[in-house]
């Protein structure tokens, strides 16, 4: 490989990795007709996923947990920097949730063969570490701090 072809393949992936918008918004439409696809098919064939969820629960979950949480997280990690003129979660940070997402979309068609907490950690802890690294974005400026004491 070149160095101009390292150079393009680099900007490339930080490009992908610069806001929240590109991995979740990319990863809510093809889990979208992924989700879809498969539910269809388990439900046009009676089939089933070694999941603690009947087909239509399952889908149910996905488009919630799946589809409408990387919707969320694309906007509010995109938003957030707008809002607050800091600099957006980005780089390994961003890598590191889309792959925390992905970790719950694995995970739920096969809890049945997981213990129920490992099933349930691993759906939630995509939302809890959406909610934990937003929230650290999130602060009210200290002149925005009412005043209590009168003078």
């Amino acid at each position: 490989m070149t160095v101009a072809e390292t150079r393009r393949l680099r900007r490339a992936e930080v490009a992908f990795l610069s806001f929240g918008f590109r991995p979740f918004f990319l990863a809510a439409g093809v889990w979208s007709a992924l989700a879809l696809f498969i539910w269809t098919s388990l439900f046009a064939h009676g089939g089933a996923l070694p999941s603690w969820f009947d087909p239509l629960s399952w889908h149910i979950h996905e488009m919630l947990f799946g589809f409408a949480l990387a919707t969320i997280a694309g906007f509010l990690l995109t938003a957030i920097p707008n809002w607050t003129g800091r600099a957006p979660i980005a780089g390994a940070t961003l890598g590191w949730l889309s792959v925390l997402w992905l970790l719950g979309r694995f995970i739920c068609p096969f809890s049945a063969a997981l213990p129920p907490w490992l099933a349930v950690a691993g759906d939630l802890v995509f939302p809890v570490a959406l909610a934990g690294t937003s929230g650290l974005r999130i602060e009210r400026p200290s002149s925005a701090v009412p005043s209590t004491s009168q003078a």
